[in-house]
């Protein structure tokens, strides 16, 4: 039986055009949640969006952890996690929504999952130039070392260096982050 604060939670969120209050499973525990499914902001991937009371965990959700939805069992891979005015608001993704794709690190081809391409501008001389953001996920279960910064990888037949590696937790995914080289160099 949910408890009152809950009920109240799910009836208040049910009004919003959107968002719905769900039971979600996290760490061992049953945490009530506003969850935002289907944002895309310019990305290739819809995101969802989960919202909780700081209150309902001991600590921040971290990249690599995940919601199961108590419902339907879909499992919501933490991205980013920012505070907002005692919430926790987590970026997330369905993974089995994201296809598959290969990277090479190191001369060794992996599964992954990419997704947030950012599409920027750096100032260089001459002018600007665009730059492009890819953030991969490979399962820890599929890589031996994990590489370190500055790596030089492929991905979609295009030169990378991985800027960012993430692995907050044991056993949760290795995130990367991919930055386009150009000519050899970083940009």
């Amino acid at each position: 039986m949910p408890s009152i604060s809950a009920t109240i939670l799910n009836n208040a969120m049910a009004s919003l055009v959107g968002v719905s209050g769900d039971s979600l499973s996290f760490k061992g525990n049953t945490i009530s949640a506003l969850v935002d499914r289907g944002q895309s902001f310019e990305r290739p991937v819809p995101a969802t969006f989960v919202e909780l009371l700081q209150s309902a965990v001991a600590a921040a959700p971290v990249p690599g952890e995940q919601f199961t939805d108590a419902t339907n069992s879909t499992g919501y891979t933490v991205l980013f996690t920012k505070k907002v005015n005692g919430w926790y608001r987590c970026e997330c993704y369905v993974l089995d929504d994201v296809p598959v794709e290969n990277i090479t690190i190191s001369g060794t081809t992996y599964s992954c999952h990419a997704f947030t391409v950012f599409n920027g501008t750096d100032l260089e001389l001459g002018g600007l130039t665009n730059t492009d953001f890819i953030r991969v996920v490979i399962d820890r279960a599929d890589i031996s070392t994990i590489p370190t910064e500055g790596t030089a990888v492929t991905f979609r037949s295009t030169s990378y260096r991985i800027s960012t590696v993430q692995r907050d937790q044991p056993g949760a995914p290795l995130i990367l982050d991919l930055m386009e080289e150009a000519g050899g160099r970083r940009r």
